[in-house]
């Protein structure tokens, strides 16, 4: 457990997790920050939070060094001198009981829990009419025997309520754990590759013991799954042997917001689909615990209908999104000058090399764009 100063706790998390993940991926620790700042109430120069890490031995002193190296700038700053000679040690607040499952995350009793209780992980996958069924069962029995093993929480969307520029019904799946959610989907997949031997996630063609999977994750969430330069994304691909794609359509379109959302689309063995969504889990669990989470997880974009949006329309798992408005993304290739002011942060180095931008220049492009760099590269 390191304390470190509320100022600082962005430099760590970075822009969309990417600093988080890149400690991960360096160190092989999972790290945690605590959301609740100590002392409670308005934010102040000695107002601190808890980075905790978990993980083997050897990852602890380069964790700590890239922690340090993150606050080094803050050294000069007017409040650094003062948090560092202050100590909170000692001060009771009732209610507030840190690292209660032994994983350095809180359980925040009494009021700093969420408003329902959940406090775990949520993902969304995205699946055809014939393979919803085969989940469902009949009269809803499959579905509830999956939660019921898993001690999770599944809900499927409507028949008739597809995902925006889709044929395709949104199956949430809420737990306390990031394992009862996964061995929740490991159950899922299992049940519709046993119509055919493979999951098809509506398209043609797909070989036995193949699998094609959308799966839907906030925004805020996409920079944290391709990682700086590609890096997370690349890891992925690595250890899946699974294609990967991010696409760059913001469902809804319009202005970024909490419920704002990316589809993720994979191809290939469904034995790596396991360990891709692991992955993508692990990505998507870094914001679990920020405020607008609970929103997101209880929300769905099934129903509603974007005119001229068509996702996945090449069978590849990459949106033509065919007549989207000015200012949506197109890919492969786009062309970053159409937008209209004011301009977006970052997007001056939308038509650079990837590979030759910093950390920080990463941090600046919208994550849609950055998608959309991504495959651009590949290309």
């Amino acid at each position: 457990k390191v304390i470190i100063p509320s100022k600082a706790s962005a430099a760590v998390i970075g822009a969309s997790g990417n600093v988080v993940a890149q400690i991960r991926l360096q160190t092989h620790m999972h790290v945690h920050i605590e959301t609740t700042a100590v002392p409670l109430g308005p934010p102040t120069d000695v107002s601190e939070q808890v980075v905790s890490f978990d993980g083997p031995l050897m990852g602890v002193q380069p964790a700590i060094v890239m922690i340090t190296d993150i606050l080094v700038p803050f050294l000069q700053e007017p409040w650094f001198k003062a948090w560092a000679g202050h100590s909170n040690s000692g001060q009771v607040i009732p209610g507030l009981v840190l690292f209660q499952d032994a994983k350095g995350k809180s359980k925040g009793k009494g009021k700093f829990k969420g408003k329902d209780g959940f406090g775990g992980l949520a993902m969304k996958l995205l699946l055809p009419p014939n393979e919803a069924s085969c989940v469902l069962g009949k009269g809803g029995t499959t579905v509830r025997e999956i939660g019921q093993a898993t001690g999770t929480r599944m809900r499927l969307s409507n028949r008739d309520h597809f995902y925006p520029g889709t044929q395709l019904q949104e199956l949430v799946v809420k737990g306390s754990t990031h394992e009862s959610v996964l061995n929740a989907l490991a159950h899922t997949l299992q049940k519709i590759a046993e119509l055919s031997g493979s999951v098809c996630g509506a398209e043609p063609n797909v070989e036995p013991g193949g699998c094609r999977l959308k799966v839907v994750v906030p925004s805020a969430s996409a920079a944290a799954i391709i990682g700086p330069a590609g890096s997370v994304v690349k890891q992925i691909r690595e250890r899946s042997h699974m294609h990967i794609h991010i696409e760059e359509a913001i469902i809804p379109p319009g202005p970024p917001s909490e419920l704002s959302e990316q589809v993720v689309s994979l191809s290939g063995p469904l034995d790596g689909a396991y360990v891709a969504l692991s992955m993508i889990a692990e990505a998507v669990g870094l914001f679990c615990l920020e405020p607008w989470f609970e929103a997101w997880s209880s929300h769905s974009h099934c129903g509603l209908v974007v005119p001229g949006l068509v996702l996945f329309v090449d069978g590849k798992g990459k949106a033509k999104s065919k007549g989207m408005q000015k200012g949506c993304f197109k890919g492969p290739g786009p062309v970053f000058d159409e937008f209209t002011n004011p301009p977006i942060p970052g997007l001056a180095l939308a038509n650079m090399d990837i590979n030759q931008l910093s950390q920080a220049d990463l941090a600046q492009i919208p994550p849609g764009v950055l998608a959309t760099m991504m495959g651009r590269s590949e290309d």
